[in-house]
């Protein structure tokens, strides 16, 4: 039985008119990994930031740990 632990969908960070990261989705249910990869300044940590909500994201959702 799969569980959806966390839901991101549409995700998009503007930081002083610059466009950090656009249309990020996805979803990750029990037992899947996650990698986050890509060059220094590319927005990794602030694509992890939004998710845990230490950053408010101009567009798009975070829906975090839907268990039934």
């Amino acid at each position: 039985m799969n569980r959806n632990l966390l839901q991101v969908e549409s995700l998009e960070l503007y930081r002083e008119d610059h466009l950090i990261f656009s249309d990020i989705s996805f979803q990750i249910e029990s037992g899947d990994h996650l990698v986050i990869r890509g060059q220094n300044g590319s927005g990794k940590t602030s694509l992890i930031r939004t998710i845990c909500g230490l950053t408010q994201a101009d567009k798009g959702k975070v829906l975090g740990m839907k268990l039934p």
